[in-house]
Formats: C-alpha cells, structure tokens, sequence
C-alpha cells in the first residue's frame, strides 16, 4: 500500500475554532524546526493569527490527521494574479517517511486548480533537502526571487498550474 494512502490519513480543512487550536500547535512545532532562520522573524505572530492568514476567503489550511492524531499541515493564501502560495508544510517527525508531505501537497495543489489558479509557488530554505527534492519531484522549479517576502538565501519554486 502506498503510504501516502494510509487508511486512517485524513485531510480535513480549518473551519473551527478547535481546528485552528490544532493548527496553531502544529505551526508552534514547525517553527522550533526553523528556529534561528531568517524566516522565523515574525512566526509567533502568524501563529497567533492563523485563523485569519490562512482563513477565508484568501486561505484554507489544511490539516493532515491519522485517527484522533495530528500528523501534518500545509497553509495556503491567494496572492497577486491569483497565484497561489503554499506555506507551512510541516509532517510530525513520527509520520515522516509515509508519505504525507507528498500528500498534503498534491491537495494543495488540487484545490489551487480547482479555484483555477495559474500557479502555485513557494519558499523553501536551502537546509531543507528533503522539501525541495519533493517538490521537484512533483514538477516545481526554481525560480528568480523577486517577492518583498523573499528571505535571504531562500530558494523560490513554482509549479505552474495553466
């Protein structure tokens, strides 16, 4: 069985106030993961507003559950020209090799063209080996980092969606 198909893996979107507790708990762990990189500064804030970064109607986060158990989360937001960025992707270390970040992001980029946007981009930092040999794997490229959000050194990728 592919382990990204695990039969107890649910995908389930942020709507409630529990679900963004969870969420919250999720980011917290995702940014001791990141501590002491550029891309920290300003985390603690964006985790205290992840209702509203990531919620409707400019976002959706979604969270990743096995059983009762979080396992994972990716957060989405809508920028200019509809492209959409996909932020956060985080697998608790215990479900790591399963699967799941493969799978957190190929509903990412499921509902980026559902809503028919023309891209899906993203940041990623050059420690982050394995994130970036996935999302290569799934047909993102490096591009030039022209955001007023880019982090130095961070890499830039995009999977065009059109």
């Amino acid at each position: 069985m592919d382990p990204g198909t695990h039969p107890m893996a649910e995908l389930a979107i942020a709507t409630t106030q529990e679900d963004y507790l969870e969420a919250k708990a999720l980011l917290r762990e995702y940014g001791s993961s990141i501590a002491g990189t550029v891309c920290a500064k300003g985390f603690e804030g964006e985790c205290n507003t992840v209702d509203s970064t990531y919620g409707p109607p400019t976002g959706r986060f979604l969270l990743l559950r096995i059983g009762s158990s979080s396992a994972g989360c990716i957060g989405l937001q809508t920028c200019a020209s509809a492209v959409i960025e996909m932020k956060r992707l985080y697998v608790r270390p215990s479900y790591r090799g399963r699967g799941l970040g493969r799978r957190l992001v190929e509903a990412a980029v499921s509902m980026a063209r559902e809503v028919g946007s023309p891209a899906l981009r993203l940041h990623t930092l050059p420690a982050m080996v394995a994130a970036r040999h996935l999302y290569r794997s799934m047909g993102f490229v490096s591009m030039a980092s022209t955001s007023q959000n880019a982090y130095h050194g961070d890499v830039l990728m995009e999977l065009r969606l059109t």
